[in-house]
């Protein structure tokens, strides 16, 4: 009996207990669209290529007595390079000075012959024979003069060329050949090479249909100062994101490649820290139109499904829904929304999986994301196609 009145007491207190709390909403954290003006860009790859480059070879056969410069550096026009064997060719200018001023003497002397008969011919003491004969003397050895003087120079151009200088500024390569080396026997012998890199080329292939609406517009004045014929680069070995280099367009070839459907295209690009080489392989973006006032969300609060890419949108009652969206180019760790969404409306910025279409959340604002991102420098993780 007791024990019956005992568990009527417990269902009763069971009875007067208060119901479980709700689960709390799950917290997501929103923004508002960061509205800044965003400059588009076509990306491209390249190679870098030096303006000048010049085989040093040498001109005139003989031993290398002197290397005069050291490898790897920076040189000035006319720099000297590499001495060989002037000696022998100073002999051969003196050699041929001296054949010079034989036959001067000899003319002299012929035209002292020919006068003396001319004048015997006027008195009847020569005859017109000898005459002739004394003028083809004299002609013949004014013609030696005049072979001799083309021989001094020539000897005088092979001695300059013991002498080999850079005819362009820049840096050069290692010296090929070394003091007592045979150079010049039979061949041109390479001796070193000089490449100018300060400014430096960039040559990329850009789609015919790019390049002509590109110079369609420059024709017309559509595009801007800022805009027109500039060019950023940035080597493969530049963290992705920064193009430290800005050159500008000087050189679109005047054939399409067939087999590609594209065009060579030119940049040039100062260099006066030397860190471009000729040869390394760069990243290009060439920057085509400017998007006023773009409305940029944070990338990965974007999502995609069959239906394209969207966001979730929070209203003031807190209820999420999704919304549809056309993505434009990156800036940073944001993206363009070209279309779908407006720059008053308020998104899921953290917490996209913990939110779903038609539910409540506890939306949290995040703090400082305009701040944080609206300085972002743009990035090639979504370019747009060059085709």
């Amino acid at each position: 009996m007791v024990a019956g009145w005992a568990l009527g007491l417990a269902m009763l207190g069971g009875c007067d207990r208060e119901a479980p709390p709700p689960p709390p909403l799950p917290q997501v954290k929103v923004a508002q669209p960061v509205v800044q003006d965003v400059t588009e860009y076509y990306y491209y790859r390249g190679t870098l290529a030096p303006v000048q480059s010049v085989d040093i070879r040498a001109r005139v056969a003989g031993f290398v007595e002197e290397v005069r410069f050291r490898p790897s550096t920076d040189i000035e026009q006319s720099a000297p390079l590499f001495l060989i064997e002037p000696d022998r060719y100073a002999a051969a200018v003196s050699a041929a000075e001296a054949e010079r001023d034989r036959l001067k003497a000899l003319v002299d002397e012929r035209l002292s012959i020919f006068t003396r008969v001319d004048q015997a011919r006027n008195r009847n003491a020569a005859t017109e024979a000898e005459v002739i004969e004394a003028r083809a003397q004299l002609a013949q050895a004014r013609a030696q003069l005049v072979a001799a003087e083309v021989a001094i120079r020539d000897a005088q151009i092979d001695l300059g060329y013991t002498e080999v200088s850079s005819p362009i500024a820049g840096r050069v390569s290692r010296n090929l050949v070394d003091v007592g080396n045979l150079v010049g026997s039979g061949e041109n012998t390479l001796l070193t090479t000089v490449v100018q890199i300060d400014p430096i080329w960039c040559y990329f292939d850009v789609s015919e249909a790019i390049v002509d609406e590109y110079l369609q517009r420059r024709e017309d004045g559509t595009i801007d100062e800022g805009h027109r014929d500039r060019i950023e680069l940035a080597l493969d070995s530049t963290p992705s994101g920064e193009y430290p280099f800005v050159g500008e367009l000087d050189f679109v070839d005047n054939v399409v490649d067939g087999s590609t459907g594209t065009m060579r295209v030119r940049g040039v690009f100062p260099n006066a820290d030397k860190r471009m080489l000729p040869g390394m392989s760069a990243r290009l973006r060439a920057p085509y139109a400017t998007i006023e006032d773009a409305v940029l969300v944070k990338e990965d609060a974007t999502g995609k499904d069959l239906s394209g890419d969207y966001v979730l949108v929070v209203d003031d009652a807190n209820v999420v829904s999704r919304r549809l969206v056309t993505l434009g180019p990156t800036v940073g760790s944001m993206v363009v929304v070209r279309e779908g969404l407006s720059a008053d409306e308020t998104y899921v910025a953290v917490g996209l999986n913990k939110a779903r279409p038609g539910a409540t959340v506890d939306a949290v604002p995040l703090e400082d994301v305009a701040d944080a991102e609206s300085n972002a420098e743009p990035d090639e993780a979504a370019p747009p196609s060059d085709d």
